[in-house]
Protein backbone atom coordinates (compact mmCIF):
# COMPACT_ATOMS: atom_id res chain seq x y z
CA UNK A 1 0.00 0.00 0.00
CA UNK A 2 1.60 3.26 -1.15
CA UNK A 3 -0.90 5.75 0.31
CA UNK A 4 0.26 6.59 3.89
CA UNK A 5 -3.27 6.94 5.28
CA UNK A 6 -4.44 3.74 3.60
CA UNK A 7 -1.43 1.96 5.07
CA UNK A 8 -2.34 3.21 8.57
CA UNK A 9 -5.93 2.04 8.16
CA UNK A 10 -4.78 -1.37 6.93
CA UNK A 11 -2.53 -1.76 10.00
CA UNK A 12 -4.99 -0.33 12.49
CA UNK A 13 -4.67 -3.29 14.87
CA UNK A 14 -1.42 -4.67 13.49
CA UNK A 15 0.58 -4.21 16.72
CA UNK A 16 -1.86 -6.01 19.00
CA UNK A 17 -1.62 -9.52 20.39
CA UNK A 18 -4.93 -11.40 20.32
CA UNK A 19 -6.05 -13.56 23.23
CA UNK A 20 -8.74 -16.07 22.30
CA UNK A 21 -10.22 -19.42 23.22
CA UNK A 22 -10.94 -22.58 21.25
CA UNK A 23 -12.90 -25.73 22.00
CA UNK A 24 -11.31 -29.15 22.52
CA UNK A 25 -11.11 -29.64 18.75
CA UNK A 26 -9.29 -26.37 18.15
CA UNK A 27 -12.27 -24.47 16.73
CA UNK A 28 -12.24 -20.72 17.42
CA UNK A 29 -14.77 -19.66 20.10
CA UNK A 30 -14.21 -16.05 21.09
CA UNK A 31 -11.77 -13.14 21.32
CA UNK A 32 -11.03 -12.51 24.99
CA UNK A 33 -9.30 -9.11 24.82
CA UNK A 34 -11.82 -7.46 22.49
CA UNK A 35 -12.13 -4.43 24.82
CA UNK A 36 -8.39 -3.90 24.54
CA UNK A 37 -8.68 -4.09 20.74
CA UNK A 38 -11.56 -1.59 20.82
CA UNK A 39 -9.68 0.90 23.03
CA UNK A 40 -6.52 0.62 20.94
CA UNK A 41 -8.47 1.13 17.70
CA UNK A 42 -10.21 4.25 19.05
CA UNK A 43 -6.85 5.63 20.20
CA UNK A 44 -5.28 5.05 16.76
CA UNK A 45 -8.27 6.61 14.98
CA UNK A 46 -8.08 9.69 17.18
CA UNK A 47 -4.37 10.05 16.42
CA UNK A 48 -4.99 9.72 12.69
CA UNK A 49 -7.82 12.25 12.78
CA UNK A 50 -5.65 14.79 14.60
CA UNK A 51 -3.02 14.63 11.85
CA UNK A 52 -5.17 13.82 8.81
CA UNK A 53 -5.51 16.28 5.98
CA UNK A 54 -7.50 14.04 3.64
CA UNK A 55 -11.07 15.10 2.90
CA UNK A 56 -13.68 12.69 4.21
CA UNK A 57 -11.38 11.12 6.81
CA UNK A 58 -13.90 11.78 9.59
CA UNK A 59 -16.53 9.75 7.71
CA UNK A 60 -14.05 6.90 7.24
CA UNK A 61 -13.21 6.97 10.95
CA UNK A 62 -16.91 6.98 11.88
CA UNK A 63 -17.59 3.91 9.76
CA UNK A 64 -14.49 2.20 11.16
CA UNK A 65 -15.65 2.80 14.74
CA UNK A 66 -18.90 1.00 13.90
CA UNK A 67 -16.84 -2.03 12.86
CA UNK A 68 -15.27 -2.07 16.34
CA UNK A 69 -18.40 -1.19 18.33
CA UNK A 70 -19.22 -4.61 19.84
CA UNK A 71 -17.47 -7.87 20.65
CA UNK A 72 -19.19 -9.60 17.73
CA UNK A 73 -18.34 -6.88 15.22
CA UNK A 74 -14.71 -6.85 16.40
CA UNK A 75 -14.51 -10.63 16.07
CA UNK A 76 -15.93 -10.36 12.54
CA UNK A 77 -13.05 -8.02 11.64
CA UNK A 78 -9.98 -9.30 13.47
CA UNK A 79 -10.90 -12.94 14.04
CA UNK A 80 -10.99 -13.74 10.34
CA UNK A 81 -7.28 -14.57 10.39
CA UNK A 82 -7.68 -16.57 13.60
CA UNK A 83 -10.60 -18.50 12.17
CA UNK A 84 -8.59 -19.18 9.03
CA UNK A 85 -5.82 -20.64 11.19
CA UNK A 86 -8.29 -22.93 12.98
CA UNK A 87 -10.55 -23.74 10.04
CA UNK A 88 -9.49 -27.37 9.62
CA UNK A 89 -9.47 -28.41 13.27
CA UNK A 90 -12.32 -30.77 14.08
CA UNK A 91 -12.55 -32.01 10.46
CA UNK A 92 -11.83 -35.67 9.71
CA UNK A 93 -9.58 -36.14 6.65
CA UNK A 94 -8.99 -39.23 4.52
CA UNK A 95 -5.79 -39.34 2.46
CA UNK A 96 -6.39 -38.35 -1.18
CA UNK A 97 -10.18 -38.42 -0.72
CA UNK A 98 -12.17 -35.19 -0.96
CA UNK A 99 -14.79 -34.46 1.71
CA UNK A 100 -17.58 -32.12 0.57
CA UNK A 101 -19.94 -30.15 2.79
CA UNK A 102 -22.25 -27.15 2.62
CA UNK A 103 -21.21 -23.79 4.07
CA UNK A 104 -21.79 -20.05 3.63
CA UNK A 105 -19.57 -17.26 2.32
CA UNK A 106 -19.98 -13.50 2.93
CA UNK A 107 -22.26 -11.71 0.47
CA UNK A 108 -20.04 -8.97 -0.97
CA UNK A 109 -23.18 -7.35 -2.40
CA UNK A 110 -24.68 -7.04 1.09
CA UNK A 111 -27.50 -9.12 2.49
CA UNK A 112 -27.66 -12.78 3.44
CA UNK A 113 -24.55 -14.96 3.02
CA UNK A 114 -24.18 -17.00 -0.16
CA UNK A 115 -24.65 -20.77 0.06
CA UNK A 116 -21.43 -22.48 -0.96
CA UNK A 117 -19.64 -25.80 -1.11
CA UNK A 118 -16.46 -26.49 0.82
CA UNK A 119 -14.10 -29.29 -0.21
CA UNK A 120 -11.51 -30.67 2.25
CA UNK A 121 -8.59 -32.81 1.04
CA UNK A 122 -5.54 -34.43 2.64
CA UNK A 123 -3.08 -34.17 -0.24
CA UNK A 124 0.27 -35.13 1.29
CA UNK A 125 1.70 -37.04 4.26
CA UNK A 126 5.46 -36.68 4.78
CA UNK A 127 6.52 -39.00 7.59
CA UNK A 128 10.23 -38.16 7.38
CA UNK A 129 9.48 -34.44 7.60
CA UNK A 130 6.71 -35.01 10.16
CA UNK A 131 4.18 -32.89 8.32
CA UNK A 132 0.98 -33.22 6.31
CA UNK A 133 -0.59 -30.88 3.76
CA UNK A 134 -4.32 -30.15 3.75
CA UNK A 135 -6.22 -28.19 1.12
CA UNK A 136 -9.57 -26.44 1.44
CA UNK A 137 -11.58 -24.97 -1.45
CA UNK A 138 -14.79 -22.96 -1.11
CA UNK A 139 -16.93 -21.84 -4.02
CA UNK A 140 -20.27 -20.06 -3.98
CA UNK A 141 -23.26 -21.55 -5.79
CA UNK A 142 -23.68 -19.67 -9.08
CA UNK A 143 -27.49 -19.96 -9.01
CA UNK A 144 -27.62 -18.22 -5.62
CA UNK A 145 -25.31 -15.47 -6.88
CA UNK A 146 -27.48 -14.84 -9.96
CA UNK A 147 -30.59 -14.64 -7.76
CA UNK A 148 -28.92 -12.15 -5.38
CA UNK A 149 -27.70 -9.99 -8.27
CA UNK A 150 -31.11 -10.03 -9.94
CA UNK A 151 -32.76 -8.98 -6.66
CA UNK A 152 -30.28 -6.09 -6.34
CA UNK A 153 -30.92 -5.00 -9.93
CA UNK A 154 -34.70 -5.15 -9.42
CA UNK A 155 -34.42 -2.93 -6.33
CA UNK A 156 -32.30 -0.41 -8.23
CA UNK A 157 -34.76 -0.33 -11.13
CA UNK A 158 -37.66 0.11 -8.71
CA UNK A 159 -35.90 3.20 -7.35
CA UNK A 160 -35.75 4.69 -10.85
CA UNK A 161 -32.30 3.55 -11.99
CA UNK A 162 -32.95 1.67 -15.24
CA UNK A 163 -29.39 1.82 -16.61
CA UNK A 164 -28.24 -1.22 -14.69
CA UNK A 165 -25.98 -3.91 -16.11
CA UNK A 166 -26.13 -7.37 -14.55
CA UNK A 167 -22.58 -8.48 -13.68
CA UNK A 168 -21.33 -12.04 -13.75
CA UNK A 169 -19.91 -12.75 -10.27
CA UNK A 170 -17.71 -15.64 -9.14
CA UNK A 171 -16.02 -16.09 -5.77
CA UNK A 172 -13.59 -18.82 -4.79
CA UNK A 173 -11.40 -19.32 -1.72
CA UNK A 174 -8.53 -21.79 -1.61
CA UNK A 175 -6.36 -22.56 1.42
CA UNK A 176 -3.35 -24.81 1.99
CA UNK A 177 -2.33 -25.95 5.47
CA UNK A 178 0.99 -27.50 6.45
CA UNK A 179 0.43 -29.35 9.72
CA UNK A 180 3.16 -30.48 12.12
CA UNK A 181 2.39 -34.16 12.78
CA UNK A 182 4.19 -34.09 16.15
CA UNK A 183 2.39 -31.11 17.69
CA UNK A 184 -0.76 -30.85 15.57
CA UNK A 185 -0.16 -27.11 15.09
CA UNK A 186 0.16 -25.21 11.83
CA UNK A 187 3.57 -24.67 10.31
CA UNK A 188 2.22 -22.59 7.45
CA UNK A 189 -1.12 -21.43 6.03
CA UNK A 190 -1.64 -20.02 2.55
CA UNK A 191 -4.94 -18.37 1.61
CA UNK A 192 -6.09 -17.10 -1.78
CA UNK A 193 -9.42 -15.44 -2.66
CA UNK A 194 -10.40 -14.74 -6.26
CA UNK A 195 -13.34 -12.44 -6.97
CA UNK A 196 -14.30 -12.32 -10.65
CA UNK A 197 -16.82 -9.66 -11.69
CA UNK A 198 -17.59 -9.95 -15.40
CA UNK A 199 -14.02 -10.95 -16.19
CA UNK A 200 -12.36 -8.37 -13.91
CA UNK A 201 -10.49 -10.32 -11.24
CA UNK A 202 -9.45 -9.22 -7.77
CA UNK A 203 -7.03 -11.54 -5.96
CA UNK A 204 -6.31 -11.50 -2.22
CA UNK A 205 -3.38 -13.55 -0.88
CA UNK A 206 -2.42 -14.18 2.75
CA UNK A 207 0.36 -16.30 4.26
CA UNK A 208 0.99 -17.23 7.87
CA UNK A 209 4.09 -19.03 9.13
CA UNK A 210 4.94 -20.38 12.57
CA UNK A 211 7.91 -18.67 14.18
CA UNK A 212 10.52 -21.01 15.64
Amino acid sequence: ITDPMAAKMANLVGDLAYKYTTDELGTFIELLNWKEVQAYTNKMLNEMLSSAKEEGMEKVAEETRKMFATQQSIENVVARDLQLMHNVYGVEFVFQKAVRTATQLPNILGGAPFPAEIIYSLTEINESGAFAVLSVRQQIEEAAVKTAIQDMVDRMKASGNNDVLIPDLKLEDTSSYTIDLKTGWMRKVNFKRIVDVSGVKSIEIQEFSKLD
